[in-house]
């Protein structure tokens, strides 16, 4: 969105008092979150009042009508599945420094292939979400560290979810416009790219077969100093060439990201998936025995409807048995429109809190455990920024994803952010580690 403004002829500022146009990116996925976009933009409204506010995002794509009939004090909504063409609402904002001459979307230059990709997606019926690739001059994230999405939307339909309701069904990329935007941005001094989608093992599914594995030999072809993180794979689909193409290639992480959301037999039959206790613990096991350093992540969802304490305690045992590096523990959110909102034996939202609760300090002190297997290592780590007066920097080493896990507290001097350097771990501090600088 950034890149298609810019092209547009805007400047993006860090400093809201100096824009003509704030854009506020909303989520509409739960309930929390939807209320957190509503405030957010509705403070930014009061704060701001001479400047254009611009609400877009999944929130504005789902419920459009109805933010466009509530909140008139907002200047326009963006509810486009192609973030690239966000620069079409320009004509609806009033006030702003003349545009005229300025290049339009089909003006802004594009990852090499883009184009090409552009014209077949159109020769073919255009697939919503195939939109030209921009290059993205500035990114958000830590330095030395990007995100490559390399499809858009969902089709495995849990019951409880609304991706599919809010992106719409999976459209993959085509392979060579991921690897190009990698190799762009591996050019620019870029070490880190983590890969996502909503789901990274149905990659290519649409065009009639999983692609995973292809899209990751391309990437091996790829020459250079690089990690490859990749971010959410779902259990039931994981493909097991994976554990072959990441020992072959140390560069793509042993990192993990796999949302069991549960272990109760009868929770994950509602839930609309088909793993088990027993698969994905031997799933588990699998990439353990193949990968012995692999790095698991996962997520689960409590108070889902007809969750008894037997069901509870079932997803008890299995967290205690899976030993998961991390994980992360979220409450039921009923949507609207998903299988599961007509769902009528709900768990109450104080017994849900409390569930997550347990399952959050049982999982603290695994991962605890599971950190204390780095002390005395070497580990290579990207360093983020410097603790601000001190002689600490933060660093994330190939356990330790962008934003979501614990993070490595470098002792030294001189370092800087967007760098790579080898550490020896010398303690474990709750879920972050602390490092020297190695000397060899």
């Amino acid at each position: 969105m950034i890149a298609s403004l810019e092209g547009a002829g805007l400047t993006w500022s860090e400093v809201p008092e100096e824009a003509d146009i704030i854009l506020v990116n909303t989520c509409g996925f739960i309930v929390e979150a939807k209320e957190e976009s509503i405030e957010t933009t509705l403070a930014i409204r009061e704060k701001y009042p001479d400047k254009q506010v611009v609400m877009a995002g999944c929130l504005v794509r789902r419920y459009e009508h109805n933010l466009k009939h509530e909140l008139n004090e907002i200047d326009a909504f963006w509810s486009g599945a192609d973030p690239a063409a966000i620069s079409e609402i320009l004509p609806d904002l009033h006030g702003l420094p003349d545009l005229h001459g300025l290049p339009d979307l089909h003006g802004l230059p594009e990852q090499p292939e883009a184009a090409e990709v552009r014209a077949k997606s159109h020769k073919r019926g255009k697939r919503e979400g195939q939109y030209p690739l921009l290059t993205r001059k500035r990114l958000l994230s830590f330095p030395g560290s990007a995100y490559v999405k390399i499809a858009e939307g969902c089709s495995n339909n849990c019951s409880y979810c609304a991706i599919p309701l809010i992106r719409g069904g999976l459209r993959s990329r085509e392979r060579r416009s991921v690897v190009n935007e990698i190799k762009e941005l591996i050019g620019r001094g870029i070490f880190e790219i983590n890969i996502i989608a909503q789901d990274l093992a149905s990659f290519g599914v649409d065009r009639g077969s999983p692609e995973l594995e292809l899209l990751l030999n391309d990437i091996s072809a790829v020459k250079g100093e690089f990690w490859i993180r990749l971010l959410y794979i779902h259990p039931d689909h994981f493909p097991r060439s994976l554990l072959s193409i990441i020992r072959d290639d140390p560069r793509i992480l042993p990192y993990f990201d796999l949302p069991f959301q549960h272990a109760s037999p009868a929770i994950l039959k509602a839930m609309g998936r088909k793993g088990s206790k027993e698969s994905y613990l031997s799933l588990i096991e699998e990439i353990l025995k193949d990968l012995p350093d692999a790095v698991i992540r996962s997520t689960f969802l409590v108070g889902f409807p007809g969750e008894s304490r037997e069901d509870f305690l079932t997803l008890i045992d299995f967290i205690k048995a899976a030993k998961l590096d991390w994980a992360g523990v979220f409450t039921y959110s009923r949507e609207e429109d998903t299988r599961a909102f007509s769902f009528t034996e709900n768990v109450a939202k104080g017994t849900a809190r409390r569930r997550k609760r347990e399952i959050e300090e049982l999982q603290l002190s695994i991962t605890g455990k599971r950190l204390e297997r780095f002390i005395g290592r070497e580990l290579a780590v990207l360093v983020e920024e410097r603790v601000e007066g001190e002689d600490l920097f933060l660093a994330r080493a190939y356990l330790q994803a962008p934003e979501v896990d614990g993070l490595t507290v470098v002792h030294g001097s001189g370092l800087r952010a967007g760098e790579r350097v080898l550490v020896k771990i010398v303690k474990c501090n709750g879920v972050d580690l602390e490092a020297v600088v190695s000397n060899g």
